[in-house]
């Protein structure tokens, strides 16, 4: 946003913009109820660098037919100082009140929203990606590409990125696989075992959105409308030619870890990740 690139604009002025921006979910905090939907409620969950913005994007264009309201908490909690919801074992008490299992579309969540009540009223998503990608991407996109956050957690976010710029691609992913890891852990004993959910993969979406849109939309209840799948998938970006390093959708095809990784650094990876990479379907060699 334009607050973050003016160095006058300052805190006050972030949590001014924050407020009139994410206004939904103030209101759902404060304990409002802005919906006059009945449809089941959607939570996506995913983890960072597997499309969750975009997938988002889809989600709340499709869901729109049947009102649901678009809710963004960690988008809020980007721009101000409250917690981010997918953070630690349980929700955090100063966001379980917003969350409702009818009339809202909860997106995205980079892990597991632990201790929320009703979650098998919800329908819910969860959109996976090979984890060695993952780290590759969360490299790239920490050390040179991803907008820096609002004041009150902007000097933590700049110093992981100066520590990643310093140590390098291999160190940051043997670094950082550990947190993947224990995201697809979560996920894979608290989640999938829940009725109502879909698991989906990153690779599916970037293959053949179509498919996964028409998948996807069918588990949720939501109108596959040919007219709009086919607007969607024509209105995707292709991957571009040459790859930038500093932008936000750096690269798209799947296998980058072995274009960019060390083998000795992949065979770390795929020894440490095997029970997840098994249990997701992606397989080594």
């Amino acid at each position: 946003p334009l607050v973050d690139s003016v160095p006058v604009a300052g805190p006050a002025l972030q949590r001014t913009w924050a407020r009139r921006r994410f206004s939904t979910e103030r209101a759902l905090l404060e304990g409002g109820d802005p919906t006059t939907s009945n449809h089941a409620s959607i939570l996506h969950f995913s983890l960072n660098k597997a499309a969750t913005q975009h997938v988002r994007r889809l989600l709340v264009r499709c869901s729109a037919p049947v009102g649901l309201v678009p809710v963004h908490l960690n988008g809020y909690a980007f721009w101000s100082d409250l917690p981010y919801a997918d953070h630690g074992a349980v929700v955090d008490p100063a966001l379980a009140g917003a969350f409702h299992p009818e009339g809202y579309l909860y997106s995205s969540f980079g892990g597991f929203v632990g201790g929320l009540a009703d979650l098998e009223r919800y329908r819910k998503v969860l959109v996976v990606r090979d984890p060695r990608d993952i780290l590759v991407s969360q490299f790239f996109s920490i050390a040179t590409s991803h907008q820096t956050p609002g004041a009150a957690k902007r000097a933590e976010f700049l110093q992981r990125r100066e520590h990643a710029r310093r140590i390098g691609i291999d160190a940051f992913v043997l670094e950082r696989a550990p947190i993947v890891q224990a995201v697809l852990r979560r996920y894979a004993d608290e989640l999938l075992p829940v009725p109502g959910t879909l698991m989906t993969t990153y690779e599916e979406l970037v293959t053949d959105l179509g498919a996964w849109l028409r998948r996807t939309l069918a588990f949720l209840d939501l109108p596959a409308d040919e007219a709009l799948v086919a607007e969607l998938v024509a209105a995707s970006r292709p991957a571009p030619r040459q790859e930038d390093v500093t932008a936000k959708r750096r690269q798209v095809t799947p296998g980058d870890h072995r274009r960019k990784l060390a083998a000795d650094t992949i065979a770390a990876l795929d020894e440490q990740l095997a029970a997840e990479l098994s249990a997701f379907g992606y397989v080594t060699p």
